[in-house]
């Protein structure tokens, strides 16, 4: 080979060798192997286990996914970071969905992450609280306008007595354990967590009432109707990363609990005092619709919204996401 055939053959070997570099470059930046933004905003509280697994196995990761949260503590702020467009999912507790939906937003429900209908409320006994009657008069801490309003309600009605027999103090979710141990309030209406964490401290100075057969809590995931539309493998890959964290939470409940330990900051007891309660299944179920028109049946009656008749609750459905995922589990005909 000549000395000019050897430089033009090394020179074509140095072009092509570049030409791949910047393949490699470019895909890594740009190309296929790029992960996927979303931005998902959600509320505090066991419920949210399932995404604080995925993010600490890499679930989301895994799907191509690079999600950033929006935390907030209550599902009202985090429906409007959606509203406006600040977020593409939401997660919250079905009343503020509800809420929306009857101020007319095209949102769509994904999925029912968990539900309960456990020891929501609890009262001190040095008050006098012994029995749910022993409420009448008392001044009870609840997060107004929320679930847990619309939770102590139904509890207060199905024993006989209504708002107008109690007095409500408005305290915030992250107060409610200081609101009962300082004395300012007689009772609390707070999520599982709080409610956890007061028996603790209480021990038998504290009266936990049930709400279940009363009214069962469903944490949803939700998006608005246009994202979903334009991003419907997205939402399965979300879906399909929150499915897998479910199955991590039941195969491995000691580890779950850790992971939901560490990301709440709270002691592992309990969670583990509270866990119990919830029911961890993704799903879209048939009695969802009793919930969301009861709720909407109250807000309907104390707030001024857009909707004056009731919405059909199956045009805010999506069911695609779940079917493919997790067929079988959606129960809701369609």
């Amino acid at each position: 080979m000549t000395l000019s055939r050897a430089r033009f053959f090394i020179s074509g070997i140095l072009v092509l060798l570049l030409v791949a570099v910047g393949y490699v470059i470019v895909r890594a930046e740009f190309g296929a192997d790029a992960p996927e933004k979303i931005t998902i905003a959600r509320t505090g509280g066991i419920p949210t286990s399932f995404f604080w697994i995925a993010e600490d196995q890499g679930y989301f990761e895994n799907e191509g996914l690079e999600v950033t949260y929006l935390d907030f503590d209550q599902g009202r702020p985090a429906l409007d970071a959606l509203r406006e467009g600040k977020a593409d999912l939401t997660a919250s507790g079905e009343l503020p969905i509800v809420r929306a939906i009857l101020q007319g937003d095209a949102i769509a429900i994904i999925a029912e992450l968990e539900s309960d209908s456990g020891i929501n409320i609890i009262g001190r006994k040095d008050r006098g609280i012994n029995a749910p009657a022993d409420l009448k008069g008392k001044r009870i801490g609840v997060t107004k306008g929320t679930v847990n309003e619309f939770q102590l309600i139904s509890f207060l009605e199905a024993h006989g007595l209504t708002e107008r027999d109690v007095r409500f103090v408005d305290v915030v979710f992250a107060d409610a354990v200081d609101a009962l141990i300082s004395g300012k309030v007689d009772a609390v209406s707070a999520r599982q967590s709080a409610i956890a964490q007061l028996e603790q401290q209480l021990g038998e100075r504290g009266t936990p009432f049930s709400t279940e057969g009363i009214y069962t809590f469903r944490f949803l995931l939700v998006g608005n109707k246009s994202f979903i539309t334009e991003h419907p493998e997205t939402i399965e890959k979300v879906v399909r990363a929150l499915v897998r964290a479910e199955e991590y939470a039941h195969e491995e409940p000691e580890e779950a609990r850790q992971i939901t330990a560490n990301y709440m900051k709270v002691e592992p007891g309990v969670i583990a005092k509270a866990w119990d309660r919830y029911r961890f299944s993704i799903s879209l179920s048939q009695p969802i619709f009793v919930s969301l028109e009861d709720e909407a049946r109250w807000i309907m009656e104390r707030e001024a919204v857009a909707m004056k008749e009731m919405p059909n609750f199956l045009e805010y459905m999506y069911f695609d996401a779940l079917e493919t995922v997790k067929p079988g589990f959606v129960s809701i005909p369609h």
